[in-house]
């Protein structure tokens, strides 16, 4: 099911980049014939319109990325990691068993223990699946934002049942980032 998802999503992504490019370029060579050019040098500047406006669109999408991560790691990643663990302790999220690679694969292993309470699955769960959607949809810079935050958040929760060593205290360690 997860593979037939992406997939829907691969082809309906490559199909709007293809409608999109369609009608960018008729606008482009709409807005070269209203200059009153002949048919091929109407096509060459418009040719030249799109490569400016799409220049122009990565140039902005970049100065929005800088924004944003600027943003997130200023004022609200300590926030975030303080959220996530009170979330933890409320949902009375289950002590971390083992080494993770990812904070997935806890969130994974709480969903699939039978002995974690109903909120702690739930929990678990919606926070998986709200990764899995930022990644599927193509929002990768804010599924790494979320794994950082949940990578810490477990850290830190891991800590409360001593199982990782030699890190300040909780509020400290959140204040350090």
């Amino acid at each position: 099911m997860a593979t037939h998802f992406s997939s829907a999503t691969r082809r309906t992504y490559w199909l709007s980049v293809g409608v999109a490019f369609i009608t960018d370029a008729v606008v482009a060579y709409l807005l070269a014939a209203f200059f009153g050019w002949d048919k091929i040098t109407a096509v060459a500047m418009g040719g030249v319109f799109l490569v400016g406006a799409y220049t122009f669109q990565a140039f902005y999408g970049f100065l929005s990325f800088v924004r944003y991560a600027l943003f997130f790691f200023a004022f609200e990643k300590d926030a975030r990691i303080k959220t996530s663990v009170t979330q933890f302790e409320a949902a009375r999220m289950p002590a971390p068993r083992s080494f993770y690679v990812n904070p997935s694969e806890y969130l994974l292993e709480v969903v699939n223990a039978p002995d974690s309470p109903s909120q702690a699955r739930l929990l678990s769960g919606a926070t998986l699946g709200g990764i899995e959607t930022l990644r599927a949809t193509n929002h990768a810079f804010l599924a790494i934002c979320a794994s950082i935050v949940l990578e810490k958040a477990v850290e830190i929760y891991s800590q409360r049942f001593g199982l990782v060593q030699g890190l300040p205290k909780h509020s400290e360690n959140i204040e350090e980032g």
